[in-house]
């Protein structure tokens, strides 16, 4: 499997983690998990490495003992927002790859 499609195959897992720990409570299974499949996102692109980190320790917040101000918009971003800025990087660096091959 190449790298990107690792990527999306880890964002995707995260994904479906969010969605069934989407309560702002200590998890530290869901949290555990999250930061294993970030950190082998990390080193593909220096943006896809940028949101996975801010993934990372945005999760670790939610999933902390702390009160949460909005607690709504931290789950939306680390559910919705990066996971769409990291997808359309990886779709973009496959446009790029694919472009490349129908050049050579």
């Amino acid at each position: 499997m190449d790298e990107l499609q690792r990527v999306l195959k880890n964002l995707e897992e995260i994904e479906t983690i969010l969605r069934r720990h989407d309560y702002p409570e200590p998890n530290p299974k869901a949290l555990g998990r999250i930061q294993l499949l970030t950190a082998q996102m990390k080193g593909v692109d220096h943006y896809i490495s940028e949101k996975v980190g801010r993934l990372a320790n945005q999760a670790a917040v939610f999933y902390s003992a702390r009160r949460h101000a909005n607690p709504g918009s931290l789950h939306a971003e680390i559910s919705s927002d990066l996971p769409s800025r990291i997808r359309a990087q990886v779709n973009h660096l496959m446009r790029l790859a694919k472009n490349q091959d129908g050049e050579v």
